[in-house]
């Protein structure tokens, strides 16, 4: 498992890129298929966090 580069997390699963944005505010791209991310967002508030999972088309990907 690599080794995550923001606070409160040790590790993220393998397979997966960490986009750290913030400090409370990180993606985990899903290396198969970038379409797919899950979303950290700790932005709403003191030890208040929301995590979502994302799929379909991410608009920051270029297509071929």
């Amino acid at each position: 498992m690599p080794e995550s580069a923001t606070e409160y997390l040790d590790y993220y699963p393998g397979g997966w890129t960490e986009e750290v944005y913030e400090e409370q505010f990180v993606e985990w791209i899903y290396d198969a298929d970038p379409d797919i991310l899950v979303r950290l967002d700790g932005t709403m508030g003191a030890n208040d966090y929301s995590v979502s999972a994302i799929t379909g088309v991410n608009s920051r990907v270029r297509s071929s």
